[in-house]
């Protein structure tokens, strides 16, 4: 039991400072830009990807995420990072 409350509260240390690498707001339209679609798949199988802030918007520019386009369709994206 002390084992466990110790890995636990480790977790928990190491959860509470950790440091983000790597945002993304999706505040502007050309923010998919830097974003490409995996060609692994065929073209018929893929979908599309686009940005959506939801039904319910306070503030789009700040709620402004991918959306899926396509239902029951592969989506393999990555960030380019120049």
């Amino acid at each position: 039991m002390k084992e466990e409350a110790l890995v636990f509260f480790l977790s928990f240390i190491a959860f509470a400072t950790s440091t983000t690498y790597f945002s993304e707001d999706f505040s502007s339209k050309d923010s998919l830009k830097n974003w490409v679609q995996s060609t692994v798949k065929s073209e018929d199988e893929r979908g599309s990807i686009g940005l959506s802030a939801g039904k319910w918007v306070t503030d789009e520019a700040a709620e402004t995420g991918l959306k899926t386009l396509n239902d029951a369709r592969f989506y393999v994206l990555f960030f380019y990072i120049p």
